[in-house]
């Protein structure tokens, strides 16, 4: 059983922009279909974890584990069950729009797949925030104009509680005190 990574995704920009962006993540167990966004290449192996060298880049995947752990940053999808929260806006016409979601992935973040997004949809501003509590790290990432622009993580307890608190908040299930 994996550890779980707590990410919360938002994501904001041109309103016809993210209407794109949430009918192409819509899949048929999720709102949030990893495998509608960043598709998993046919041919690969279905059974197998592969290789470590293959989930680093050092070895092209043979498996769909290997793939999903380099493309995508986790080794499975979330289903709707899996998603903690999902809320976005409608803005007027020609305005901003946000979408903002809450999940737990197994071990990692997914910001490899969130720089993917990014890239498909430049117009979108995209920022992941994650806390993994058993291994105890965390960090967040912002892209903008498709492409990286911040990211900062750590594996320091007092640099995880700020990250945490400051970037995804306490009003999940965190609170300080579970950093002392």
């Amino acid at each position: 059983m994996p550890n779980y990574c707590f990410n919360q995704l938002d994501v904001s920009g041109p309103q016809a922009e993210l209407d794109e962006f949430i009918a192409a993540a819509a899949g048929p167990d999720s709102r949030l279909d990893f495998d509608r966004l960043h598709p998993v290449p046919a041919g690969l192996d279905a059974a197998g974890s592969g290789s470590i060298q293959e989930i680093i880049g050092l070895e092209q995947p043979a498996t769909e584990h290997a793939w999903r752990c380099r493309n995508w940053g986790t080794k499975w999808a979330v289903a709707d069950d899996d998603l903690a929260a999902f809320d976005h806006s409608a803005a007027g016409a020609g305005g901003d729009g946000w979408l903002t979601a809450s999940f737990d992935t197994a071990g990692s973040p997914v910001k490899p797949l969130v720089a993917h997004c990014a890239a498909r949809w430049p117009g979108l501003e995209f920022s992941l925030a994650w806390y993994e509590q058993g291994n105890g790290f965390a960090g967040c990432a912002e892209f903008a104009l498709g492409v990286l622009v911040a990211s900062e993580e750590s594996e320091d307890e007092a640099e995880c509680a700020r990250i945490v608190l400051d970037r995804i908040g306490g009003g999940h299930w965190l609170t300080e005190e579970d950093f002392e």
